[in-house]
């Protein structure tokens, strides 16, 4: 961005913040000077389907976060993924999750 500004090219910048922006994502920008001149946007993955039967989130650091660093943002990003997965296929009569 500073490149660009600097060779007074006019450019437009999309960020995309996966599974969704942060504070510390925001305060770096910020930091650098380019948080006016970026497009931020969620871009919430979900689901990735590894086997005709198995999901995964691909989060290996959700129960770190959630235990030891009282950060439940992972349990929000399932909870919010499996709801759109019942909006898709209908109700989930048992959920069962591994790791």
């Amino acid at each position: 961005v500073k490149y660009n500004q600097a060779r007074r090219e006019k450019l437009e910048y999309l960020v995309c913040l996966v599974p969704r922006r942060t504070i510390i994502c925001e305060r770096v920008l910020e930091e650098e000077g380019v948080y006016s001149d970026v497009t931020l946007a969620d871009y919430h993955l979900g689901l990735i389907a590894v086997e005709d039967d198995v999901l995964s989130m691909e989060l290996p650091d959700a129960l770190r976060q959630s235990t030891l660093g009282n950060d439940a943002s992972s349990l929000v990003d399932t909870a919010r993924s499996l709801l759109r997965l019942e909006q898709l296929v209908g109700r989930i009569p048992e959920i069962k999750a591994k790791g």
